[in-house]
C-alpha cells in the first residue's frame, strides 16, 4: 500500500475538487466536493486504499454504482459519475443536505403524520427500484436521509442484489441472485433483516418489506419491534416472536395503521404486502383514520349510479403467459359498455392504472368517479377457458353479481356479450337492454385471427419500440388470417404511426403504410371511429394536409363523443401544431375527463403548456404525470426542457441526464441534453452530443430535427436551418411542431424558417 494515494482537501479527482470530508464508512470516505466543469457542489464517495486492493470489494464498490446509475426517482439519490484517478475509485452523487433517519429518531417517536409522509416517499422509492429488480437489503433508518426541504432519499445501495427474473408470486420460490461471491453470510443489518435473511435463504423485494415494516415501526414508536438484549436474543425474536402492539405504545397509532405495519413484519413472506406500492395505497386508505371514521370518503360529488370501472382481469393461466388475452378481454367489454347511452365507463387506460394493485374500491371510485367495479380473471388452458366475474360496489364493496363462465374459447365472443348484458341489466335496467344492438359484434370469424389482434393491442399499449414492433407484427399474421379485418387494419396504422412519431422508424418508411391500412379499413367499415383518429393523425403530422385532418378528427368524435384518444390526439398532433392553444387545452381537458389517469393525456397537457409558452404551467402539469409514473421518460424530457426554458440549467441538466439513463440514450434525449448544454455556455459537451448524434445515425434512424435542436442550442442558425430543411425534406414527424417549439424560437424571424413553415402549412393565417 505504500503507493497508494493519499488524498487531503483541495485535491482533485477527475475533474472534482474536494472541499471537506463530511463522512466515513467501512467502505470508503465521502466528500464534499465541486465540480470545476459544471460549476455545481456534489458529493464523492472514495473506496479506501485497503479496500480498493481487495477485487471482491472494488466488485461490490461498482455494483453499487451500477445499481444506483439504473434506478432515476426523486427519492433514491441520484448518481453522476463513477470513475477512477490515480488508482482512486470514487462515486459521484448528488449532494444532500439534511440528517438521516436514524438521527431524526433520537428524541424518540416521530408525529403520526410525518411519520406517514416519509413512509410514503420511502415506499415510492422502493417501488422504482422493485420495478427495476433491485432488492436494496440493507433499508434501515441509517440509510435513509431526510433532506432540509422534507424529501426522503433512499441511500446505500452497496449491498442490493439483482433479480434474476420476474418477482416471485404467492407461493413462488424468490428469484434473486444471492450476494456476489466473496461476501459472507446474510448481506444487510441484523436488526433489519427478514427472517428469510437471518436463515441465509435466497431473498426478494419482500424482505425489503420486511425491513420497512422495521423501520416504520420506530417512527412510530422510538423503539425496535424486536428484543435485542443481545444479538443472538435479537435473531431469536425476529424469527419467533409477535412485535409488541404499536396502540400501546403509542396511543395516536389508529388500529388500521398498526395492522399495516404488522402485515409488513410477517414472518412468511406469502403474509406480507406483495409490493410497495400496495403498502403505500394502504397507508393512504387509513391515513389517519381511526375504526370508528371510514377510511375513505369521497371528496367530490358522488358519481351516477350507471357508472362503471372494469379491471384489467388477472391471468390465472398454468403458465401465466395469457397476460394479453386476459387485458383483451376486459378491453372488449370496456368497448362494448362505452356504446350504452347514459352509461358512464371509465376509460381503459385509467382502469388499468391498477392493474397488479391490492384492490382498493373506494380509492378506485373516488380516482375514477365510478359507483361500480367489474373485477374478474382468466384461467386458460389449450382450448378451454374459465372467466371468473364479481361487480362491486365501490362505496362498501358489496357484491352485485358473481358468475363463473367455463366455455371452450370460441364462445369467449358470447361470454363477452353475457357479461355487458348483465351489466347494462344490473345498473341501467331491463329497457335499456331491450333497446340495444347487440354489445359484442365479432368482426372476424377467425378466432386465431382475434387472438392475435388481442396481442398486438396488448403491445401497442406498452409503447416501447421493441413492444411497437411486435405490435404491428402481431397484426399483420392477424391480417394474413383475415385481410378484411378492419380493426386489425386500424391496430396496424397505429403501431406503424407511433413508430414513426415517436422517432423509432423513419415516417417514410412507415406513414405511407399506415395511410394503405387505414384507408382500407375506412372501405371496409366507414364508421370507424379510430380508423378517422389514425388517419386524422397522419394527415397532420405526415401530410401537412390540416383541414383533411380537421375533418377525420371531427368525425371521430361525432361517431364516439366518449374516445378519448380522438380527443386526445386532435390536441396535441393538429391544434397545438397550429398554434390554437385555448381550443387544445379544451379539448385536452375533455379527454382527461373520459380518462382522468392517462399518463400520456396528463403530459401532453404539460407539453402543450410548454409549447404555448407557459413554461411553470408545464412544470405543474408534468410533476402530475410524474407522479403517476416517475420512469416515464417523455414525461421527464419535457420537464427538462421546461426548466431550460426557465434558466434553471442544474435540475434541467439533472433530468435529462436521468432520462437518458431511462431511455438508453435515445435521439430526442440527447438531442434534448446537447440543447441544453449549448444553452448553458458548454459547448464543448454539446459538440460531444452532435457527435454521438451523428455516430448514432448510422446504426438506427434519427431525425435531422434532433442535430438541429444542438445547433439551435449553441446559436449556429445556420446550421440548424440545414438540418431542419432535411428533416422536412424526410417529413420527419417531430417538424409538425415546428411552428411553437421553443427550441427553435431565435430562427423564427429567418427567411428560411418562414419559408419551412409555409411550405408545412402552418404560418400565419395558412389553410390546408
Amino acid at each position: 500500500m505504500a503507493d497508494a494515494v493519499i488524498l487531503k482537501v483541495g485535491d482533485t479527482l477527475g475533474h472534482y475538487e474536494l472541499v471537506e470530508q463530511i463522512g466515513q464508512g467501512g467502505m470508503g470516505v465521502v466528500y464534499r466536493a465541486r465540480d470545476v466543469r459544471l460549476r455545481r457542489e456534489v458529493a464523492i464517495k472514495v473506496l479506501v486504499a485497503q479496500r480498493t486492493a481487495d477485487s471482491r470489494w472494488l466488485a461490490r464498490f461498482e455494483r453499487e454504482a451500477q445499481v444506483v446509475a439504473a434506478l432515476s426517482h426523486p427519492n433514491i439519490l441520484a448518481l453522476y459519475d463513477f470513475s477512477s484517478d490515480r488508482g482512486v475509485w470514487y462515486a459521484v452523487t448528488e449532494l444532500l443536505r439534511g440528517a438521516t433517519l436514524r438521527t431524526h429518531l433520537a428524541e424518540g417517536a416521530l408525529p403520526v403524520e410525518r411519520a406517514l409522509d416519509y413512509a410514503v416517499q420511502i415506499t415510492r422509492g422502493l417501488a422504482a427500484a422493485h420495478d427495476r429488480g433491485i432488492v436494496h437489503r440493507d433499508l434501515k433508518p441509517e440509510n435513509i436521509l431526510i433532506t432540509s426541504d422534507g424529501v426522503v432519499k433512499i441511500l446505500d445501495f452497496g449491498v442490493a442484489a439483482m433479480s434474476t427474473g420476474e418477482v416471485a408470486g404467492a407461493g413462488d420460490a424468490p428469484t434473486t441472485t444471492p450476494p456476489p461471491a466473496g461476501d459472507t453470510g446474510p448481506a444487510g443489518t441484523l436488526a433489519y433483516m427478514s427472517p428469510e435473511q437471518l436463515r441465509s435463504q435466497l431473498v426478494d423485494h419482500r424482505s425489503d418489506i420486511f425491513a420497512f415494516g422495521v423501520t416504520l415501526y420506530e417512527m412510530l414508536t422510538g423503539r425496535h419491534p424486536f428484543h435485542d438484549a443481545s444479538a443472538a436474543d435479537r435473531v431469536g425474536s425476529i424469527l419467533r416472536d409477535a412485535a409488541p402492539s404499536l396502540t400501546i405504545l403509542n396511543p395516536s397509532v389508529s388500529p388500521g395503521l398498526e395492522r399495516v405495519v404488522l402485515r409488513c413484519l410477517e414472518k412468511s413472506v406469502l403474509e406480507r404486502f406483495q409490493s410497495a406500492r400496495d403498502i403505500r395505497f394502504a397507508l393512504h386508505a387509513v391515513g389517519h383514520a381511526t375504526e370508528s371514521v371510514p377510511a375513505w370518503r369521497p371528496t367530490t360529488p358522488l358519481p351516477p349510479a350507471a357508472s362503471i370501472a372494469v379491471l384489467p382481469f388477472r391471468d390465472m393461466s398454468p403458465g401465466g403467459d395469457q397476460d394479453s388475452f386476459c387485458e383483451g378481454v376486459s378491453e372488449e367489454i370496456i368497448t362494448a359498455l362505452a356504446r350504452v347511452p347514459g352509461l358512464r365507463v371509465a376509460a381503459r387506460t385509467s382502469a388499468f392504472q391498477f392493474k397488479g394493485q391490492a384492490l382498493d374500491l373506494g380509492r378506485i371510485g373516488e380516482a375514477l368517479h365510478v359507483a361500480t367495479v367489474l373485477d374478474g380473471s382468466v384461467r386458460k388452458a389449450g382450448n378451454r377457458m374459465r372467466i371468473s366475474v364479481e361487480l362491486l360496489s365501490a362505496a362498501d364493496g358489496y357484491h352485485l353479481w358473481t358468475e363463473r363462465f367455463d366455455r371452450h374459447l370460441a364462445d369467449v365472443f358470447a361470454v363477452q356479450e353475457e357479461i355487458a348484458e348483465t351489466v347494462v341489466l344490473m345498473l341501467k335496467g331491463r329497457l335499456a337492454r331491450e333497446g340495444a344492438a347487440r354489445f359484442i359484434t365479432p368482426h372476424t370469424k377467425d378466432l386465431d385471427a382475434y387472438l392475435l389482434y388481442l396481442e398486438g393491442r396488448y403491445h401497442w399499449s406498452r409503447r416501447t419500440e421493441t413492444a411497437l414492433v411486435k405490435s404491428a407484427a402481431c397484426f399483420e399474421s392477424a391480417l394474413v388470417r383475415d385481410p378484411d379485418y378492419a380493426e386489425a387494419l386500424v391496430g396496424l396504422a397505429d403501431a406503424l404511426i407511433t413508430l414513426g412519431t415517436y422517432g423509432a422508424r423513419s415516417p417514410g418508411d412507415v406513414m405511407p403504410k399506415a395511410t394503405r391500412a387505414v384507408d382500407r379499413a375506412l372501405e371496409i367499415n366507414p364508421e370507424l371511429a379510430g380508423a378517422y383518429v389514425s388517419r386524422g393523425c397522419i394527415r397532420s403530422v405526415y401530410e401537412w394536409s390540416w383541414t383533411a385532418a380537421a375533418t377525420d378528427f371531427e368525425r371521430a368524435i361525432d361517431l364516439n363523443p366518449a374516445h378519448p384518444t380522438a380527443r386526445h390526439w386532435y390536441a396535441i398532433n393538429h391544434l397545438v401544431p397550429m398554434g390554437r392553444f385555448d381550443q387544445g387545452f379544451e379539448e385536452l381537458h375533455r379527454a382527461l375527463e373520459l380518462d382522468p389517469l392517462s399518463l400520456a393525456i396528463r403530459t401532453s397537457l404539460g407539453i402543450a403548456a410548454y409549447f404555448a409558452g407557459r413554461s411553470e404551467q408545464a412544470l405543474a402539469e408534468l410533476a402530475k404525470a410524474i407522479e403517476l409514473d416517475e420512469t416515464f421518460s417523455v414525461g421527464r424530457l419535457f420537464r427538462g426542457l421546461a426548466l431550460a426554458t426557465l434558466s434553471r440549467w442544474d435540475e434541467a441538466r439533472a433530468e435529462l441526464e436521468a432520462v437518458i439513463r431511462l431511455s438508453g440514450r435515445r435521439p430526442e434525449a440527447l438531442a434534448a441534453l446537447g440543447y441544453l448544454h449549448g444553452l448553458a455556455g458548454d459547448r464543448e459537451a454539446a459538440h460531444r452530443i452532435r457527435a454521438e448524434l451523428e455516430a448514432l445515425s448510422a446504426t438506427r434512424y434519427v431525425s435531422p430535427s434532433m442535430p438541429a435542436q444542438v445547433h439551435a442550442g449553441l446559436g449556429e442558425s445556420s446550421r440548424a436551418l440545414d438540418c431542419l430543411e432535411q428533416a422536412c425534406e424526410v417529413r420527419a414527424a417531430e417538424v409538425a411542431w415546428l411552428r411553437v417549439r421553443p427550441a427553435f424560437a431565435s430562427l423564427r424571424d429567418e427567411p428560411r424558417f418562414q419559408a419551412l413553415l409555409r411550405r408545412m402549412n402552418v404560418a400565419e393565417g395558412s389553410r390546408a
